[in-house]
Formats: structure tokens, C-alpha cells, sequence
């Protein structure tokens, strides 16, 4: 019966132990005492203390044992520890002498690494000062020829004679030109020698003594190079660009690269070449027609020139021209022959000196107080500078050009923020002038054929927009500005239309309260009020005021608006959403308006029905024909219509149609359910009455003695002829009378009355 598995089993039990306390647990690392009772709760006090009591018994009879094994050893050890000290006196004399000799000897090897480390110290002083005599003997060398080849040290007038022939470069010299132009670039070479060991030796007295000869050769050199350079835009400017000058210009030009002192070079050549020119192109004279009283803080009524005559415009164009001609020489040695040195000729020679002279002598282009003038001396600067752009060769100079101070003080000095604000009160003076006049439709019978606006408010914004982008008042910084105001500005126009129709937020009140026109003579035929062909004529703006902005902004607005702009969809929604809203807002209170005006006058005809009941009740024929005010209940509608359908789109005169009819519909049923009620009403009462005092005719039928129907049938009849009538008259305005819920429901009111019309029974 049993496998293996229960053999396995049997053998793994291990024995219970003899003691509930094990000793195991005593030895344990972790040992808590704390957890040791607490986790024997169950053994109860009085057994707990008798297993310890018995464990501490058997730990004091093997403690005992244990010493009893060990004691002999213990009495022993005394006696084994005999002649232990005179051996250790035997070994103690050979340790001393040996630690004694160990010492002598690392006070030797001290001695050494000491004498050693002094040795290598002189020898790198040594070193350091043979480093520095050498490099006293480079300067002084390098000084001496440096000077030779500048013949510093000759006789002062012997120099002065000779100094033409070793240095400034001379069509007249007798020396070859490849040949001077190596030795001055040997001087070059020798003077960044004497430079950099200079430097490295700046700290020694030889050079500190000699620094006033370093100087005198820097002055020298400058002089020298300076006279060269000068002599070749001298001759550049008086008209002689000969090879020799080229080569002339570029050896003088070269060298200041191989010194690192472009900027000087640039600053002889900005004022011995660049000045010379700008000084008859700059002046105050030449654009004072420009300027007619921003000196005196006059104003002038004259207006400003045309473009092409415009004075800022033409110096702009001469500085270009001096730019592309008489520059281009030197351009060409910095930015192709001398490709790599930090030469920038056009900021730090041409464009400085241009800011400069402005800046001294026509400042008065930066005022902005007369706003046609400031446009144009800003737009003319501007497009100079994007031509002035295009004849740098490199991205890495048009940049330093964009990022040099004389560029951001320039631009900064433009008071383009006041210049908006002129501009916002010119157009918001105009705009708000307008609007404050009554609005007048100037008699216009049919609309303009070219799609023109028509009320003077319209006009007034539309044009106030056309002037924001516009080319003489639109400015590239500006644009976020005329962007808001533009929004501002159909937001107003908003407003105006509002108002125009009484419907301002100030009359809130007036707009729940519809007005009652005034009394139709002639069944509705009268001509509309004015306020009424205003409307209409209001409505039409807008329509055209919307595609006029949509217009403007997908063909002007957005094409001078900036290319790096990331937000143009945001943009065009935020416009959209406002034109939107200007027409759903506006347009959809006109047309409330208009439908509402209409459809009380159609309904004026409903106070026929009273006399309509009172003549059936009189009348002892059968009604054959529907009221006489059925088939002219919608010619209030149809005689508007007809009058501004040129106004109106095809379009909104269905819609308008539609919620005309759907409003009168709707009060037609409404009046005759409640007539249909009370005659129901009156025709139990007086069959109470009759059944009662057992009459035998009705009070309400007719007297006839060949009458076949009632009052109240007569009355019912009346109701389906006039129904069926509405119907043709709804065919009529060319609107299906099944999407007509309230037409529907109309007729199911006259429904069971339908059996009139045959004479039959009325339907079970």
C-alpha cells in the first residue's frame, strides 16, 4: 500500500526534543529576548521559568565540567613559561644592532635624493634662464631687425629719404613691385615674430626697458603702412584705379591682416575715402525738402514728393551707387582677394560713417510727427538697407552687419510706436466722424453695379481698413498693430450697425419689445418707412462689407504680413470668427427685424375674422368663396419684396418669405382654434339649454325653413374655404407647404370639417 513517497516521509521526521527551550536559540545573532517570551505566551509563566530554571542548571554543571577538563593545563602554564625571558634578552641585542644600520642607511639615501633634488633644481633654473636668454636674444634681435628693415635707426633725414623707397608704395619708385611687396610683407612677418616673443617675455625687465623702442616701431609701422594705404585711396578717389594702385591697395591691405590690425585699416579707409564721398551726399541741405518744419515744431500743409523725386531716396541711391562703383575696388581685395581676414569694409567703413553723418546732420528723418514724411524716410531706409545687404558675399558678414551697435541704434532711433498712434487717431478721428452722422441710403433705388458699398459708416470703415494696408501707411515692424486694429475696427462697424438699428447693449430692453409699424392704408400697400429701407439697404452692406474684408485679407493682408510667421491659420480663424460673428450678430437681428415688421402687418388682417363670424351668422346662404382678406394677406410681403428685390439675394427673400409665412400661419392657427373652441363651446351650452326645456329648434341654427346648415357649420365651411385659399396664396410665394409644420397643422385643425365642402355626412 505504501510507495516510496511515503518511505521518503517517514524518514524525514526528526525526533521531538527532549526540552521545550532549545540552547540553539540562545546562540541565535538576532536574539530578542522581548520576542523570545512573547512568542512562548502559551507555555504560561510557572512552565516558562521552570525550563529556564533547568536550562540555567545545565549551563552551570557544563560550565564545570569545562573547567575541570582544562584546569591541569591551567596550572601548568606558569611552569611551561620558565627561561622565555632570557631568550627573548638573547634576540633583543642582534634587533638594536640591526635597526641601528637600517637607520644609517636611510639617513644616507635621504642625503642623496636630497643632494640629487638641489642638482635637478639648479639645472631647471639653469634651464629657465638659458630659455629666457634665448628669448632676450630673439627680441633683441628680432627688435634690431625689425627696426633695420624700417631703417628706424638711420639719420633721421637720410630715413626720411629713404623711407619712400623701402616702404610706401609709389608709382615713381625704382624698386619692382613683386620686390617691395615681399619685403613689406617681410616686415609683416617679422613684426608678429617680434610680437609673440614679446609676449612670451613680458615679464622680464629686458623687455619692460626696451618696451619704449616696440613702441616707437609700432608707431612706425602704422605710420608707414598708413602713408601707403592713404596714397592708394588717394589715388582711388581721384579717378586712377590702375593696376598698380590695386596691387598696391591689396600688398597694404594684406599686411594689416598678417598684423591682426584690420579695423585699422578700415578706419583710414573710412576716413580718407568713405568720408570724402558721403560729405557731398550727407548733408542737411540736401534733404531739407523733406523736412519743412520739424525744426521749428511747425507743421506744413505742402505734400510730401513722390517716390521717384523723394530726396532721402535719391542720397540713399547715390550712397549705393558709390557702393557698387568707386567702393568695389576695395571690396574686391577684402571679400575675394583677402578671403578670410576680418575685413568688413561695408559696416565698419561705409555703413558707420553713413548712421554717423545722419545721425549729426539729418536726424530730423527719425521725428515721426508728420506721418507721410515718416513713412516714407523709414521706408526709403529701410529698402537701402535690404540693397545694402545684398552685396555682402557671405552669410557670416551679413550677420555681423545685423548684430553690429550701429545697426540696432539705427533702427532703435525710428519712433515707429508714436507713429502708430498718429496714425490710429487719423483713422479712428475719420471713422468716428463718420459714424456720429445720421446714416442716409442717398435714395439709391437699386444697388451699384460695380458691388460698391452704399451708407456712409460702411464706406467709412471699409476704407479706414484699405488705408491700414495700404502702401504709403502700412508699415513690415508694425504689422501685429495694424492686425489688432483692423480686428478693432470691424468690431466697431459691429457696433454702428447695432445702433444704427436701436439695437445698442444700452437697448437691450427695446430689443425683446418688438415695435408695431405703423397702420397700413390700402391693405398693406404703403411704401416701407425709411428706417425699413435703411435696414434693407444695411443688410446688403454687410454682405458686401464681409466679402470686401475676406478680399482684402487673402490678397493684401496676408501677403505683407511677415514670412517667418508660425501662427497664420490662428489668424485667419480669429478673423473669420469675427466676420462670422459680425454677420451672424447683425445680419440675423436685421432679418429679425424685417420678418417681424412684415409679419405683423400680414397679420393685422386676422381682426377680419370677428366680422367674418358675425357675417355668417347674418348671412343665410351657403359660403362659397373664401374672406375678402385672404387672398391680400400677404401683400405687405409680396409689396416689400417687389420694391427692394434688387437689395436682396434670391436667397434671403425665400428665407424671409418662409418665416414670414411660418409666423402668420402660426397665428391664423392659433385664432381659429380658439374661435372653433368657443363656438363648440356656445353649441353644448344651447343643447343643455334645449334638452332641458325640451326645445326643438336651435337657438344657433338658422330660421330658414330651406336651410341646411348651421350658424356654426356655416362658420366651419367659412374656415376650410379660407384654409384652402391660404394654401394657393403660399403656392403663389413659391414655397412648398409640406416643410410648412405649421401649415400642416392647420390643416389637420379644419380636417374634420372637409365634409362641408361636399354636403356629406361628417365622417364617424
Amino acid at each position: 500500500m505504501f510507495g516510496d513517497d511515503d518511505d521518503t516521509f517517514i524518514q524525514s521526521i526528526q525526533p521531538l526534543p527532549t526540552q521545550i527551550i532549545e540552547r540553539s536559540v540562545f546562540h541565535a545573532d538576532q536574539f530578542d529576548p522581548d520576542r523570545f517570551l512573547s512568542s512562548r505566551r502559551h507555555l504560561g509563566l510557572e512552565r516558562l521559568k521552570t525550563e529556564l530554571n533547568a536550562h540555567r542548571s545545565f549551563l552551570k554543571n557544563e560550565l564545570i565540567e569545562l573547567i575541570n577538563r582544562d584546569y591541569q593545563d591551567f596550572i601548568n602554564l606558569s611552569t611551561n613559561m620558565r627561561g622565555v625571558d632570557h631568550a627573548i634578552r638573547a634576540l633583543k641585542m642582534p634587533l638594536t644592532s640591526m635597526e641601528g644600520q637600517v637607520k644609517d642607511a636611510q639617513g644616507h639615501f635621504d642625503r642623496l635624493v636630497t643632494d640629487l633634488e638641489t642638482q635637478l633644481d639648479h639645472r631647471a633654473a639653469i634651464r629657465d634662464r638659458k630659455t629666457s636668454l634665448k628669448l632676450l636674444l630673439n627680441i633683441h634681435d628680432s627688435v634690431e631687425k625689425v627696426e633695420e628693415l624700417l631703417e628706424i635707426n638711420k639719420d633721421t633725414a637720410a630715413a626720411a629719404a629713404q623711407n619712400d623707397v623701402a616702404i610706401t608704395l609709389n608709382d615713381d619708385t625704382a624698386l619692382d613691385h613683386d620686390l617691395l611687396g615681399k619685403q613689406i610683407e617681410r616686415v609683416a612677418v617679422e613684426y608678429n615674430q617680434m610680437q609673440h616673443l614679446v609676449s612670451r617675455g613680458k615679464h622680464l625687465a629686458f623687455v619692460t626697458e626696451n618696451e619704449w623702442r616696440i613702441t616707437r616701431i609700432k608707431e612706425v609701422l602704422q605710420q608707414k603702412l598708413s602713408k601707403a594705404l592713404s596714397s592708394a585711396l588717394q589715388k582711388m578717389a581721384s579717378g586712377t584705379v590702375s593696376a598698380a594702385v590695386q596691387q598696391s591697395m591689396t600688398q597694404s591691405l594684406r599686411i594689416y591682416a598678417l598684423i591682426d590690425q584690420t579695423h585699422v585699416a578700415e578706419q583710414i579707409i573710412r576716413d580718407d575715402f568713405v568720408r570724402h564721398f558721403l560729405k557731398k551726399i550727407i548733408h542737411k541741405d540736401f534733404t531739407v525738402a523733406d523736412a519743412p518744419a520739424h525744426a521749428n515744431g511747425g507743421t506744413s500743409s505742402s505734400p510730401p514728393p513722390t517716390a521717384d523725386a523723394f530726396p532721402l531716396t535719391a542720397m540713399y541711391s547715390k550712397i549705393l551707387l558709390f557702393a557698387s562703383n568707386e567702393l568695389k575696388p576695395i571690396l574686391d581685395i577684402t571679400q575675394h582677394t583677402l578671403k578670410g581676414t576680418n575685413y568688413e569694409v561695408l559696416v565698419n567703413a561705409l555703413w558707420v560713417e553713413v548712421v554717423d553723418r545722419i545721425n549729426r546732420s539729418c536726424a530730423f528723418i527719425y521725428a515721426a510727427g508728420q506721418t507721410d514724411a515718416c513713412h516714407k524716410n523709414y521706408t526709403a531706409s529701410v529698402q537701402f538697407i535690404t540693397e545694402l545687404e545684398n552685396l555682402f558675399n557671405s552669410k557670416k558678414s551679413l550677420l555681423y552687419f545685423r548684430s553690429h551697435a550701429s545697426y540696432a541704434t539705427f533702427m532703435k532711433r525710428w519712433q515707429l510706436p508714436v507713429y502708430f498712434q498718429l496714425r490710429f487717431r487719423e483713422i479712428i478721428h475719420k471713422v468716428e466722424e463718420q459714424l456720429s452722422e445720421p446714416s442716409k441710403h442717398q435714395g439709391y433705388k437699386a444697388p451699384p453695379a460695380d458691388n460698391a458699398l452704399v451708407l456712409n459708416g460702411t464706406k467709412v470703415i471699409a476704407q479706414a481698413i484699405e488705408s491700414c494696408w495700404s502702401d504709403h501707411v502700412f508699415l513690415f515692424v508694425l504689422s501685429h498693430r495694424f492686425w489688432k486694429l483692423t480686428l478693432q475696427l470691424i468690431s466697431r462697424y459691429k457696433m454702428w450697425a447695432l445702433e444704427l438699428v436701436g439695437q445698442s447693449p444700452d437697448h437691450a430692453d427695446e430689443a425683446s419689445s418688438p415695435v408695431r409699424p405703423s397702420t397700413p392704408s390700402n391693405a398693406g400697400a404703403e411704401p416701407m418707412l425709411m428706417d425699413e429701407a435703411l435696414i434693407v439697404i444695411l443688410i446688403s452692406d454687410i454682405e458686401r462689407f464681409v466679402a470686401f474684408v475676406k478680399k482684402q485679407m487673402s490678397n493684401i493682408m496676408f501677403t505683407k504680413l511677415p514670412s517667418d510667421i508660425h501662427d497664420v491659420a490662428l489668424l485667419k480663424e480669429s478673423m473669420d470668427d469675427l466676420l462670422d460673428n459680425l454677420e451672424s450678430n447683425t445680419s440675423h437681428e436685421l432679418d429679425r427685424r424685417i420678418t417681424g415688421a412684415l409679419s405683423r402687418r400680414c397679420m393685422e388682417s386676422f381682426k377680419h375674422v370677428r366680422d367674418m363670424i358675425n357675417q355668417q351668422r347674418m348671412n343665410k346662404q351657403r359660403p362659397t368663396e373664401p374672406s375678402f382678406f385672404i387672398p391680400s394677406l400677404f401683400k405687405p410681403l409680396t409689396s416689400f419684396l417687389a420694391q427692394h428685390r434688387a437689395w436682396i439675394a434670391p436667397a434671403k427673400v425665400h428665407t424671409w418669405s418662409t418665416v414670414v409665412v411660418d409666423m402668420v400661419v402660426f397665428r391664423y392657427t392659433q385664432i381659429m382654434s380658439k374661435t372653433l373652441d368657443n363656438l363648440k363651446l356656445q353649441d353644448d351650452t344651447m343643447k343643455n339649454i334645449r334638452w332641458k326645456g325640451g326645445l326643438t329648434r336651435s337657438i344657433l341654427g338658422s330660421s330658414g325653413a330651406n336651410a341646411s346648415l348651421t350658424d356654426i357649420e356655416k362658420i366651419q365651411l367659412q374656415f376650410v374655404l379660407d384654409v384652402h385659399q391660404l394654401g394657393t396664396e403660399i403656392d403663389k410665394l413659391e414655397i412648398e407647404k409640406a416643410t410648412l409644420d405649421c401649415y400642416t397643422k392647420l390643416c389637420s385643425v379644419i380636417q374634420p370639417y372637409e365634409h362641408l365642402l361636399t354636403g356629406t355626412a361628417p365622417p364617424s
